[in-house]
């Protein structure tokens, strides 16, 4: 709904949409690119971030012509933009009569752990439009589209229906957003993520586990030996590998349903294996 087919879409290297969605935004938006941009922590660079823009435009008509920026909050290593930081990147934006795209998946996590109002994180610096994701915060298969910049969602009806999707064969998914924002419950379950994040953390430090980005969410990145991490699946520990196998890098993530028995499970494997020197 923010991008022409000729135009760019600006977000991080290791965005979600970038890395993870087999294709899907060039696909429907008919051929426009996904520029990537380098950053530390999974943010954006501002400053590589205007060099690019200045660069498309001034290569007209070789280069795609931007059309909107992509932020990922959380971003897909845990860490949260902050609203100095979103500003950064909406005065850029504003320069350039850019429209800013909020990939949420995590909004909540990230709300919390800012301690802030939705507003202050999305049209208060400049989101027109944020993808609210509830499918990672206890609900199954809930997401909403919320328009902060109510130009953007003229027919966006008739882009629904192309893709698939109808309001009334998604209302029995859609009503869980009733229970999920009742009496705050969404915020509560990633508060409670957040927390055992940090718990989380708190056991591999224990342990001299290298903690690759801050811990500002429900995500984890660390690095291990191989053995390591065949001794922690043998024993029902549950984690995904992140990257080529020879980083040895690997990604635990905590939800609204983790508890500290989860916790101090994995920190008793972990003991053992230390006692085995693995």
């Amino acid at each position: 709904m923010l991008t022409k087919s000729y135009e760019a879409i600006y977000c991080h290297n290791k965005a979600h949409i970038n890395t993870d969605e087999c294709g899907a935004p060039e696909f429907f938006t008919g051929g426009a690119k996904l520029v990537t941009l380098e950053g530390v922590n999974g943010k954006i660079n501002p400053d590589s971030l205007s060099k690019k823009i200045l660069h498309s435009f001034s290569s007209r008509p070789h280069e795609q012509k931007p059309g909107c920026i992509s932020i990922t909050q959380a971003t897909e290593c845990g860490t949260i933009y902050t609203v100095q930081e979103l500003t950064e990147i909406h005065k850029i934006a504003m320069e350039h009569n850019l429209p800013i795209h909020m990939d949420g998946a995590r909004f909540a996590n990230s709300l919390v752990a800012l301690n802030c109002s939705p507003a202050d994180i999305t049209w208060k610096t400049g989101i027109d439009v944020l993808s609210f994701g509830a499918t990672k915060n206890g609900a199954i298969c809930a997401e909403a589209i919320v328009f902060f910049n109510h130009k953007y969602a003229e027919n966006f009806d008739y882009t629904l229906k192309r893709s698939g999707q109808l309001t009334s064969k998604s209302r029995f998914f859609s009503c869980q957003f009733l229970a999920y924002l009742h009496q705050d419950l969404w915020l509560k379950n990633a508060a409670h993520a957040n927390f055992m994040a940090k718990q989380l953390a708190q056991v591999f430090l224990k342990h001299n586990i290298e903690i690759i980005y801050p811990v500002e969410s429900n995500e984890l990145f660390v690095k291990f030996s191989s053995k390591c991490a065949t001794y922690l699946r043998q024993n029902n520990c549950g984690f995904y590998e992140w990257g080529a196998p020879e980083e040895k890098l690997y990604r635990f993530v905590t939800s609204f349903f983790t508890s500290i028995a989860n916790i101090t499970e994995l920190d008793a494997c972990l003991s053992m294996l230390n006692t085995h020197k693995f």
